[in-house]
């Protein structure tokens, strides 16, 4: 169950940020590790760390 529950914390973690279904998907493939905002091309999140 820990990892479902961690996938759903990224998940809406993630939709703080980005909530457009492309941006979710390019976002997957980057790991979700840290990704390059889409928005402003320059802010780095961590979504592990919870920010």
């Amino acid at each position: 169950m820990a990892i479902s529950t961690c996938v759903m914390l990224k998940i809406k973690l993630f939709y703080r940020y980005h909530n457009t279904v492309l941006d979710y998907i390019m976002y997957q493939k980057l790991g979700m590790k840290q990704v390059k905002c889409p928005h402003t091309k320059k802010e780095v999140f961590n979504i592990e760390a919870g920010l």
